[in-house]
């Protein structure tokens, strides 16, 4: 699904297309593809919705009662073999195993370049950036082939815009490849979080901030007892899937904000809800007290507990998110059916919202917050906060 001021997106596994009206709440308009195959994306840019089904891209306008065809591109390959992004004006895809990628004008469908991979590398995942400071870069998750199969990966970013490699590091230096990692473009740049390989107890989590022009900024680690867990839809293949690139909200247990990092963390009488705020540090050096190095570092506001019986647990943990215009954080009770709104600087609860089922997911965007229940998607409740 997606979402912007005026209208949500919905993709179903029965190859429909369903659009709502934010203001109204009414559905405007539904289509249906290729035979009622499952659809794979959604992307919603302005009066534009555009549909990845079964390797095939349609791109469709909305016209409020009715949608129009503009154009459809076959890509010949589909499943977890096809990695594709859109975001602003442009289109990236690639195939597993490719040496490079291809950028396409949204408008238009046409080919806007190419993104060329050093050699020996083969590409496995991509994502662009959704941010507007960011918007040139693309990330690229390669690796090289060996004779047991795909060797360690490494990040790269690249300048959609001249192709140029700006930064890259190695993902399999940094974490332990065996268990799920995120890395997420927000305002300041990008956020990668994984575990760390290290004794068993307690579990240390490495979060990392780079600016996007590849400074590095923050290296933190945060221990618990259980391992974080920041979304419900990892891939169940992880031998080869190491690294879950997310837009903008897209983690259900975890969300990077302004100057805010908001996660829920499972503990042994339940589900943690916690709250930190990036600030900068300064590193005043020694010799001659020259100059200083400006960098991050985490500070924890505040932390509350909710108690839950594991086997109540409603899928992996506590969904929660933020709302930067609202300066809130939101949650749910321990029994899933309503929805808790705390201050973001103190923790103080300000409302409990009831909902009719059990809720699985928050999502938010600007204003609007969406609450989504059953599996993947299911029934939504739209709610807004803020002017």
């Amino acid at each position: 699904f997606d979402c912007d001021n005026k209208h949500l997106v919905i993709g179903t596994d029965k190859g429909r297309v369903i659009l709502w009206n934010l203001s109204t709440g009414e559905e405007t308009t539904q289509q249906t593809f290729m035979f009622s195959e499952c659809i794979s994306k959604v992307f919603l840019r302005e009066n534009l919705v555009l549909v990845l089904q079964q390797g095939t891209l349609f791109l469709i306008r909305n016209m409020d009662s009715f949608l129009d065809s503009i154009y459809t591109l076959h890509l010949s390959v589909s499943g977890e073999d096809l990695s594709l992004s859109s975001q602003f004006d442009k289109i990236a895809f690639g195939f597993k195993g490719d040496t490079y990628a291809t950028l396409l004008d949204l408008r238009s469908g046409n080919e806007a370049g190419w993104i060329s991979l050093e050699d020996d590398l083969h590409l496995e995942t991509l994502l662009l950036s959704h941010i507007d400071v960011s918007k040139h870069l693309m990330f690229v998750s390669a690796y090289v082939e060996e004779e047991d199969g795909p060797g360690p990966r490494t990040a790269y970013f690249y300048c959609i815009k001249t192709g140029d490699l700006i930064f890259q590091f190695k993902i399999t230096d940094l974490i332990d490849v065996r268990y799920p990692a995120n890395l997420v473009f927000f305002y300041g740049g990008l956020f990668l979080e994984g575990q760390l390989n290290t004794a068993d107890y307690p579990l240390e989590t490495l979060w990392k901030i780079w600016t996007p022009q590849g400074k590095q900024v923050l290296s933190s680690v945060f221990c618990s007892d259980f391992s974080m867990v920041l979304s419900g839809s990892h891939a169940t293949n992880r031998n080869n899937v190491h690294l879950s690139a997310s837009g903008h909200s897209y983690l259900t247990y975890f969300s990077i904000m302004d100057d805010h990092i908001v996660f829920t963390q499972r503990e042994h009488r339940g589900v943690s809800i916690n709250v930190y705020k990036m600030q900068k540090k300064e590193d005043i050096q020694q010799e001659g007290n020259v100059g200083s190095k400006t960098s991050l570092e985490t500070k924890r506001l505040w932390r509350s507990m909710q108690y839950i019986e594991q086997s109540s647990v409603f899928g992996d943990n506590l969904p929660c998110n933020q709302v930067s215009e609202a300066d809130v954080v939101l949650s749910l009770t321990s029994n899933y059916r309503a929805l808790v709104i705390r201050d973001r600087k103190n923790g103080k609860k300000l409302a409990e919202i009831p909902a009719q089922t059990k809720i699985s997911r928050i999502w938010s965007k600007e204003s609007i917050v969406l609450l989504l229940t059953g599996g993947n998607l299911g029934s939504t409740e739209l709610l807004y906060f803020g002017d």
